[in-house]
């Protein structure tokens, strides 16, 4: 059997908050037994980590710094493993992501969960990101004033 097909994004980098969805095709009519790892650590399904067998599919939601590493899809037929992964990278922020002291005290709005203002978003993209308090459906982007709705 070849080894199993993991799909991802192209750039593999993601910021914090977003969802992550990879995919395990396995090129072969078997029906081998599928294990999803983060740095070699099996993975079971949480309330922000879901598991589904047809398709393979494994969905990571609301992400952090922390499930940053190597996620291998492994395929076990008939005693042995066929492995393929992805590194997987959570940026905590982007470069262009700053904090501009001029408009704002973002250590204030950060502590005031004044995150979610687009106004203060974009003053304080640096630390409302860092903090995690952006909120779900906002995401950092690098073009235009930074700040990106889903």
């Amino acid at each position: 059997m070849a080894s199993p097909i993991l799909t991802l994004d192209a750039n593999n980098t993601y910021m914090p908050g977003s969802s992550i969805a990879m995919t395990c095709a396995i090129p072969a009519k078997l029906k081998p037994t599928i294990t999803w790892t983060k740095d070699k650590t099996p993975l079971l399904a949480t309330d922000r980590l879901e598991i589904t067998i047809e398709p393979h599919t494994l969905v990571l939601s609301n992400v952090t710094v922390e499930d940053s590493g190597t996620y291998s899809c492994i395929a076990k037929i008939f005693g042995n493993d066929h492995v393929n992964e992805k590194r997987v990278i959570i940026e905590s922020h982007k470069a262009d992501c700053i904090d501009n002291k001029y408009f704002a005290n973002c250590q204030l709005i950060v502590r005031a969960n004044y995150c979610y203002h687009r106004y203060y978003q974009k003053f304080c993209c640096k630390s409302c990101s860092e903090n995690e308090k952006l909120p779900k459906e906002v995401q950092v982007d690098p073009i235009g004033d930074g700040i990106r709705k889903l």
